[in-house]
């Protein structure tokens, strides 16, 4: 495992393609994934689709594959409604939900190149282009994994060298020497992808199988990326803690599902606040 010293990643070529995970239920985030799939939650008044569309666009990614399942004609209308400039958007719709693994085949099985690949609930300051320097100098392993600190979430398990020995363990492997926290984010090689089963199927797990010695066996790597900022908004609270850090801890009322602290009126007395809505502290509204 390295750790990100951001090379310079105009020494590679750029990953043509990426894959944004957008098609689970959002179990975690109910009652509000009820009314709106999680790509399609505002974050600072932009949804976490456009977020990630700008990000991956910036990163010099060409082509970006978005799977659909979930409320997936709000997904498709948000999609035929994005600016992309020469983004090309490619949607891969899941009659049945596949998950992480299965949607991944069933929408890039023929590509021969390094694909990113996201969770669309994730937001992070992180470097995409730093991660794919590093998949590329480390001679483009089957899988280049983004690592960071969450020790509530830390399921990669490491050994003293920061190479990775599982994933999801419940107890510590031998020569475990600490855990990190998968970002949601990373680069896969085709060979990965033509090991993942048909049907619906889980990557990690995929990867975790075929570590263990057995036919075509792989070695994942990681990255770490220390002090960065990243959430995964997987509930109501990480919802409202996501908004409340990028503006600063101000405040919030309106509709994220969060109501204020007990007996705190709102800011605005004789005004009925609908939709999603952020604003200045001192912000007039009329």
């Amino acid at each position: 495992m390295g750790t990100d010293n951001s090379p310079d990643a105009a020494m590679f070529p750029p990953l043509s393609v990426a894959m944004l995970l957008s098609a689970g239920l959002g179990q975690r985030l109910r009652p509000l994934t009820s009314a709106r799939p999680k790509p399609l939650f505002p974050v600072l008044n932009q949804t976490q689709l456009s977020w990630w569309l700008e990000k991956l666009a910036a990163s010099r990614v060409s082509t970006v594959i978005v799977n659909t399942h979930h409320l997936a004609p709000q997904m498709l209308k948000a999609l035929q409604s994005e600016d992309c400039g020469a983004l090309e958007l490619v949607v891969s719709h899941e009659p049945e939900l596949l998950g992480t693994g299965g949607g991944l085949k069933k929408a890039v099985c023929h590509l021969k190149e390094p694909i990113f690949v996201a969770n669309s609930d994730i937001r992070t300051d992180l470097s995409l282009q730093t991660l794919a320097s590093h998949h590329y100098q480390q001679g483009r392993p089957s899988a280049t994994l983004a690592l960071v600190d969450a020790p509530e979430k830390a399921t990669v398990s490491l050994s003293a060298s920061g190479a990775i020995l599982g994933f999801r363990s419940p107890f510590p492997l031998p020569r475990e020497a600490s855990r990190l926290c998968g970002a949601g984010i990373m680069i896969l090689e085709s060979e990965i992808l033509e090991l993942v089963p048909s049907g619906p199927a889980d990557i990690i797990e995929t990867l975790a199988a075929r570590m263990k010695g057995n036919s075509g066996f792989i070695k994942p790597v990681g990255l770490y990326f220390p002090e960065c900022f990243w959430i995964d908004m997987g509930t109501p609270e990480d919802y409202y803690q996501l908004n409340a850090r990028l503006a600063g801890g101000r405040r919030y009322w309106g509709d994220p599902g969060i109501p204020a602290a007990e007996g705190e009126p709102p800011p605005w007395p004789d005004v009925t606040v609908e939709g999603f809505l952020c604003a200045e502290p001192e912000a007039v509204v009329g």
